[in-house]
Protein backbone atom coordinates (compact mmCIF):
# COMPACT_ATOMS: atom_id res chain seq x y z
CA UNK A 1 0.00 0.00 0.00
CA UNK A 2 2.98 2.19 0.71
CA UNK A 3 4.05 2.25 -2.87
CA UNK A 4 1.23 2.92 -4.28
CA UNK A 5 1.18 5.73 -2.22
CA UNK A 6 4.44 6.61 -3.72
CA UNK A 7 3.78 6.03 -6.83
CA UNK A 8 0.57 7.89 -6.93
CA UNK A 9 2.09 10.63 -5.22
CA UNK A 10 5.76 10.74 -7.86
CA UNK A 11 3.14 11.01 -11.05
CA UNK A 12 0.94 14.05 -9.54
CA UNK A 13 4.27 15.48 -9.08
CA UNK A 14 5.07 14.52 -12.86
CA UNK A 15 1.81 15.72 -14.16
CA UNK A 16 1.99 19.18 -12.05
CA UNK A 17 5.62 19.88 -13.52
CA UNK A 18 4.09 18.73 -16.74
CA UNK A 19 1.00 21.46 -16.64
CA UNK A 20 3.50 24.58 -15.45
CA UNK A 21 5.77 23.98 -18.29
CA UNK A 22 3.11 23.91 -20.45
CA UNK A 23 1.59 26.68 -19.02
CA UNK A 24 5.05 28.69 -18.91
CA UNK A 25 5.38 27.48 -23.11
CA UNK A 26 5.70 30.84 -25.75
CA UNK A 27 3.01 28.64 -28.31
CA UNK A 28 0.68 28.75 -24.94
CA UNK A 29 1.51 32.56 -24.24
CA UNK A 30 1.12 33.36 -28.11
CA UNK A 31 -2.21 31.36 -28.16
CA UNK A 32 -3.39 32.80 -24.79
CA UNK A 33 -2.97 36.42 -26.60
CA UNK A 34 -4.72 35.60 -29.25
CA UNK A 35 -7.72 34.20 -27.18
CA UNK A 36 -7.47 37.56 -24.99
CA UNK A 37 -7.42 40.11 -27.95
CA UNK A 38 -10.25 38.35 -29.37
CA UNK A 39 -12.00 38.57 -26.15
CA UNK A 40 -11.57 42.51 -25.78
CA UNK A 41 -12.10 43.67 -29.10
CA UNK A 42 -15.85 41.38 -28.95
CA UNK A 43 -18.91 43.40 -27.30
CA UNK A 44 -22.24 41.61 -25.94
CA UNK A 45 -25.46 43.01 -25.95
CA UNK A 46 -26.10 45.56 -23.46
CA UNK A 47 -22.55 45.71 -22.39
CA UNK A 48 -21.75 48.70 -20.02
CA UNK A 49 -18.75 51.30 -20.09
CA UNK A 50 -17.18 49.65 -17.15
CA UNK A 51 -16.58 46.51 -19.26
CA UNK A 52 -15.95 48.23 -22.06
CA UNK A 53 -12.93 50.34 -20.11
CA UNK A 54 -11.65 47.27 -18.75
CA UNK A 55 -11.82 45.47 -22.11
CA UNK A 56 -10.02 48.66 -24.13
CA UNK A 57 -7.21 48.86 -21.01
CA UNK A 58 -6.44 45.22 -21.71
CA UNK A 59 -6.35 45.55 -25.62
CA UNK A 60 -3.68 48.40 -25.19
CA UNK A 61 -1.96 46.26 -22.97
CA UNK A 62 -1.49 43.77 -25.79
CA UNK A 63 -0.33 45.77 -29.12
CA UNK A 64 2.57 47.13 -29.37
CA UNK A 65 3.92 50.85 -30.01
CA UNK A 66 3.28 50.92 -33.44
CA UNK A 67 1.56 48.14 -35.42
CA UNK A 68 0.85 47.57 -39.19
CA UNK A 69 -3.09 46.60 -39.98
CA UNK A 70 -3.84 44.81 -43.53
CA UNK A 71 -6.94 43.43 -43.65
CA UNK A 72 -9.77 43.45 -45.94
CA UNK A 73 -12.99 46.10 -45.17
CA UNK A 74 -10.88 47.48 -42.75
CA UNK A 75 -11.23 51.31 -43.00
CA UNK A 76 -8.69 51.75 -41.23
CA UNK A 77 -4.98 49.64 -43.11
CA UNK A 78 -1.75 51.12 -42.60
CA UNK A 79 0.71 51.51 -39.54
CA UNK A 80 -1.06 52.90 -36.26
CA UNK A 81 0.16 52.97 -32.61
CA UNK A 82 -1.28 50.78 -30.27
CA UNK A 83 -3.12 53.76 -28.61
CA UNK A 84 -4.89 54.85 -31.83
CA UNK A 85 -6.37 51.26 -32.42
CA UNK A 86 -7.59 51.15 -28.92
CA UNK A 87 -9.13 54.64 -30.01
CA UNK A 88 -10.42 53.49 -32.99
CA UNK A 89 -11.34 49.94 -31.70
CA UNK A 90 -13.97 52.30 -29.08
CA UNK A 91 -15.24 53.80 -32.26
CA UNK A 92 -15.58 51.08 -34.02
CA UNK A 93 -17.70 49.42 -30.78
CA UNK A 94 -20.07 51.91 -31.03
CA UNK A 95 -21.58 51.13 -33.88
CA UNK A 96 -22.54 47.63 -33.29
CA UNK A 97 -24.85 46.01 -30.15
CA UNK A 98 -22.98 42.65 -30.60
CA UNK A 99 -19.71 41.54 -31.78
CA UNK A 100 -18.28 37.76 -31.17
CA UNK A 101 -14.69 37.23 -32.43
CA UNK A 102 -13.50 33.70 -31.54
CA UNK A 103 -9.96 32.15 -32.30
CA UNK A 104 -10.68 28.81 -33.94
CA UNK A 105 -7.44 27.43 -34.38
CA UNK A 106 -3.91 29.05 -34.16
CA UNK A 107 -0.98 28.44 -35.32
CA UNK A 108 2.18 29.71 -34.07
CA UNK A 109 5.95 29.86 -35.35
CA UNK A 110 9.18 31.75 -34.18
CA UNK A 111 11.25 32.82 -36.68
CA UNK A 112 13.64 34.06 -34.12
CA UNK A 113 14.31 34.39 -30.79
CA UNK A 114 11.55 36.99 -29.20
CA UNK A 115 9.89 37.20 -32.22
CA UNK A 116 6.54 35.01 -33.48
CA UNK A 117 4.44 34.27 -36.41
CA UNK A 118 1.00 33.40 -35.83
CA UNK A 119 -1.52 32.40 -38.23
CA UNK A 120 -5.34 32.04 -37.07
CA UNK A 121 -8.23 31.29 -38.22
CA UNK A 122 -10.91 33.76 -36.84
CA UNK A 123 -14.72 33.62 -36.65
CA UNK A 124 -16.36 37.32 -36.80
CA UNK A 125 -20.03 37.80 -36.14
CA UNK A 126 -22.19 40.93 -35.61
CA UNK A 127 -25.22 42.61 -34.78
CA UNK A 128 -25.71 46.45 -35.42
CA UNK A 129 -27.58 48.73 -33.37
CA UNK A 130 -30.86 49.03 -35.76
CA UNK A 131 -31.02 45.04 -35.12
CA UNK A 132 -29.58 43.57 -38.30
CA UNK A 133 -27.47 40.62 -37.87
CA UNK A 134 -24.13 40.03 -40.24
CA UNK A 135 -23.60 36.59 -41.48
CA UNK A 136 -20.93 35.02 -39.34
CA UNK A 137 -17.48 34.80 -41.19
CA UNK A 138 -14.18 32.73 -41.24
CA UNK A 139 -11.31 34.88 -41.67
CA UNK A 140 -7.74 34.16 -41.70
CA UNK A 141 -5.20 36.48 -39.90
CA UNK A 142 -1.64 36.51 -39.97
CA UNK A 143 -0.08 38.33 -37.06
CA UNK A 144 3.82 39.19 -35.71
CA UNK A 145 4.49 39.73 -32.28
CA UNK A 146 7.26 40.75 -30.33
CA UNK A 147 8.29 39.55 -26.49
CA UNK A 148 9.01 42.33 -24.26
CA UNK A 149 9.90 41.95 -20.38
CA UNK A 150 11.08 38.55 -21.53
CA UNK A 151 7.73 37.02 -21.00
CA UNK A 152 4.70 39.39 -22.75
CA UNK A 153 4.34 39.22 -26.13
CA UNK A 154 2.42 41.71 -27.98
CA UNK A 155 0.82 42.17 -31.25
CA UNK A 156 2.84 43.97 -33.70
CA UNK A 157 1.01 43.38 -37.13
CA UNK A 158 -2.32 41.94 -38.37
CA UNK A 159 -2.45 40.98 -42.03
CA UNK A 160 -5.38 39.29 -44.45
CA UNK A 161 -3.79 35.84 -44.71
CA UNK A 162 -5.53 34.70 -48.23
CA UNK A 163 -5.50 30.45 -46.81
CA UNK A 164 -8.92 30.76 -46.15
CA UNK A 165 -10.98 31.97 -49.53
CA UNK A 166 -15.01 31.87 -49.67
Amino acid sequence: MKKILVIAGIAAIAVICLLVWRMRSDKYLVRKQFRAICEAVSKSSGEGNAAMTVKMLTLGNLLDDTVMVDLKAFPWNGVSSGEELVSLAVRGRSFVDYLQIDALEIETDFPEPGRAVARCAVRVAARSKQGYDYPAEIRSVMSELRKVDGRTWRFQSFLEDELIRR
